[in-house]
């Protein structure tokens, strides 16, 4: 559907319009092969990173690694993996995403405060399983 659109012949619109938000949308929803389809456009293709690493963020607390790691290793605009102070490695951490995180780990050299910080909230998301059992 998204090709069908980008190719439409009046009024298409740009692989980048609003800022990279198809992007941000299709990684949300572990899209694996719309983000590369945009990613690869030829006209207009969004950056991997745009609005600061906001795909990486969402895929990693959806826990999309697909997708984590397609953004990681593009080859042009490719997002760090700590962007955002580390947002993605925290969103990772509160779902409970392990496959996320420890590809975000091995991607990215993350400062203390933020390893602390995503420490705590896995501890939350673990503490809330064992009462939900």
């Amino acid at each position: 559907m998204a090709r069908l659109l980008l190719e439409w012949r009046d009024h298409a619109p740009c692989a980048d319009c609003q800022d990279g938000q198809a992007l941000v949308a299709a990684a949300k929803g572990g899209h694996e092969a719309v983000v590369r389809l945009l990613l690869n456009w030829r006209d207009h293709a969004p950056w991997a990173d745009s609005q600061d690493g906001e795909a990486l963020i969402e895929a990693a607390g959806a826990g999309h690694e697909a997708v984590v790691r397609l953004l990681l290793a593009w080859r042009d605009h490719a997002p760090r993996a700590d962007c955002q102070g580390g947002r993605a490695l925290v969103a990772a951490s509160e779902a409970g995403h392990e496959a996320v995180i420890r590809l975000l780990l091995d991607w990215g050299q993350f400062e203390d405060r933020v390893l602390e910080r995503a420490l705590g909230v896995a501890a939350n998301y673990a503490v809330t399983l064992l009462l939900q059992h």
